[in-house]
């Protein structure tokens, strides 16, 4: 497989401008959510032609019955909550699927390529580890998270620390973006050792 230009996804870092229009349509996208859980939505972006290549948000598959479905009172609210499950636990009884996951089984119906592509996010948090191994495997090569995503909280957020290590040992760049100041901060640069293409 051709090995992306990194030069290319940090030409699109310079331009906050663009990312404060993909997250703006992330936004807009995540209003549609299914999911009773957590609003969350993404935008895959070809960082050369700045085309929007695929968008996903949390929600059921298409198709695929809605929540209240699995909800053991049919209740329009999360099903894994209601039976004592915590964030990021229990998702074998929700049709539900992470953004991420979504966005990307989107383009992989639709034949469209994420090789060397760059994920936008609107979440709080980091990606979960299921969906970190499906960016991987894609081959999205940036991942772009708002600048108040949380980072290292154990206690609130325990995959974020092993998603971070995961992503810097396979060249995932990570970039936090300051709405606000409309900036954007590099947190995992490429390591020394490129990733590695099977």
């Amino acid at each position: 497989m051709k090995r992306f230009n990194t030069d290319v996804i940090k030409e699109l870092m310079s331009k906050p401008h663009k990312i404060a229009h993909y997250l703006k349509r992330a936004r807009v996208n995540k209003e549609e959510t299914k999911c009773y859980s957590r609003s969350v939505a993404v935008v895959v972006v070809d960082p050369v032609s700045g085309v929007v290549l695929s968008e996903g948000r949390n929600g059921p598959p298409s198709g695929a019955p809605h929540p209240e479905t699995w909800h053991p009172e049919g209740k329009k609210e999360c099903p894994r909550r209601a039976l004592g499950y915590k964030s990021g636990e229990g998702l074998h009884v929700c049709s539900c699927a992470h953004a991420e996951q979504n966005a990307i089984a989107f383009a992989a119906r639709k034949g469209i390529p994420l090789e060397g592509t760059a994920l936008i996010q609107d979440a709080e948090v980091w990606p979960r580890i299921q969906c970190a191994t499906v960016i991987m495997h894609a081959g999205i090569e940036a991942v772009i998270l708002p600048s108040d995503a949380i980072e290292y909280e154990a206690n609130v957020y325990p995959d974020a620390y092993r998603v971070s290590q995961l992503f810097e040992k396979c060249g995932i760049m990570v970039f936090y973006f300051d709405e606000k100041k409309e900036s954007v901060t590099c947190f995992i640069d490429y390591p020394v050792k490129k990733r590695r293409r099977e």
